[in-house]
């Protein structure tokens, strides 16, 4: 399962970028509301860093899943986390549609072999 597409990406540079998924997924807030007011986004400290996180996104350890407080929230501001959906992260680390596609002429791990 997992979560539905609401709007279309047209451009490929947004299928690569975070919080373009998650509009992708499930739009964008029509009032403008920021993520920190979103019940699904959290702050934490670690090693005396803190971090914010979008549970909706995805959590890990890694600063791949944080999160900027100043982006437009999504559609799900003031929506429940369906159930039955998948974890955004989960979606793209799976789904080779929205995967980056190799560049023409790029290395890969293969020609150093």
């Amino acid at each position: 399962m997992g979560p539905k597409p609401s709007v279309q990406l047209d451009d490929h540079r947004m299928k690569l970028r975070k919080i373009a998924a998650m509009y992708h997924f499930y739009g964008i807030d029509p009032l403008s509301g920021k993520c920190e007011d979103c019940p699904h986004f959290i702050s934490g400290e670690y090693h005396g860093r803190r971090y914010f996180k979008c549970t909706v996104y995805g959590c890990s350890h890694s600063e791949s899943t944080d999160w900027r407080k100043s982006y437009t929230a999504c559609g799900l501001i003031d929506h429940d986390f369906p159930e039955n959906d998948a974890r955004v992260i989960d979606i793209l680390k799976h789904d080779p549609i929205l995967k980056t596609e190799q560049i023409p002429g790029q290395m890969t791990v293969e020609d150093f072999l």
